[in-house]
């Protein structure tokens, strides 16, 4: 695996298997995405519509093994 940055460490240490939102985490957007694309966090957005922040309607949790 590619080294995280001390952002994405400090992220990954907020995560857990739930889903939680940008803010609850306490990290960036871009941050979270990065490690997105490296396998590591999931991602969900809230329904187009829903009143939101960004921050608020993107939900992050540690990857989940394939079933």
């Amino acid at each position: 695996m590619k080294k995280l940055s001390p952002a994405q460490q400090k992220a990954l240490m907020n995560c857990a298997p739930q889903w939680q939102s940008a803010y609850r985490i306490g990290a960036s957007l871009a941050t979270l995405d990065a490690l997105v694309k490296l396998g590591v966090l999931e991602r969900h957005t809230m329904r187009p519509g829903d009143i939101f922040s960004s921050r608020t309607a993107n939900y992050y949790r540690l990857k989940q093994p394939d079933a």
